[in-house]
Order: structure tokens, then C-alpha cells, then sequence
């Protein structure tokens, strides 16, 4: 009868332990999941913060893609007006040597 009491006492303390055992363990599952909760918001607010960044990546690259094409535009006008400058010289610097041979041609008065 002692021997049984003894496992009985032995037998309640062991239940004793699991019991808090089973508590702590719920206690480390209660903070895992808390946990995953905040790593799930954490997770939409990243995701959510890379679509902003994706989105003005993409507006900032049109615009660099615009200015691109608006220097080119300029390049091109300028391109343009330096040509028609050239011309111009060209054509002043054509008419002073024509002025300048018709004085030598001309007989001295």
C-alpha cells in the first residue's frame, strides 16, 4: 500500500509537471502566433511599400525617358540653327570676298 501511495504522490507530481509543461508551452505558442501576426502585418506594409517605390521607380524612369527624347528634340533644333548659321557666314563671308574682288577688278578713278 506505501509502494502504491509512493507512485501515486510520484504520479501526481509528474502530472503536475506536464501541467506546466502544457501551460508554458501554450504561453510560447500564444507568443509565436502574436508573433507571425506582426511578421504578417510587417510583411503587407513592405509589400505595400515596394508597390510605392515600383510605382514611382517606374514614373521617375518615364520621365528620365521624356527628358531623353526632349534633348533630343533640342539637340536637333540646335543642330538646326547652327546649320543655317553656318550658312549664313558662309554666305557673308562669300559676299565681302565678292566685294572685295569687284574693288580690285574695278579700274582706280
Amino acid at each position: 500500500m506505501g509502494r502504491l501511495y509512493d507512485e501515486t504522490l510520484q504520479l501526481k507530481a509528474s502530472i503536475g509537471e506536464l501541467h506546466v509543461l502544457i501551460d508554458h508551452d501554450h504561453q510560447s505558442m500564444i507568443e509565436l502566433r502574436e508573433s507571425i501576426e506582426r511578421d504578417h502585418l510587417s510583411i503587407v506594409e513592405l509589400r505595400a511599400s515596394t508597390n510605392d517605390l515600383f510605382r514611382i521607380a517606374s514614373i521617375h524612369q518615364q520621365s528620365l525617358i521624356d527628358c531623353e527624347e526632349s534633348q533630343i528634340q533640342h539637340q536637333d533644333v540646335l543642330r538646326k540653327h547652327e546649320k543655317r548659321h553656318d550658312r549664313t557666314e558662309v554666305t557673308v563671308e562669300a559676299i565681302l570676298e565678292d566685294l572685295r574682288r569687284h574693288r580690285e577688278n574695278r579700274p582706280s578713278a
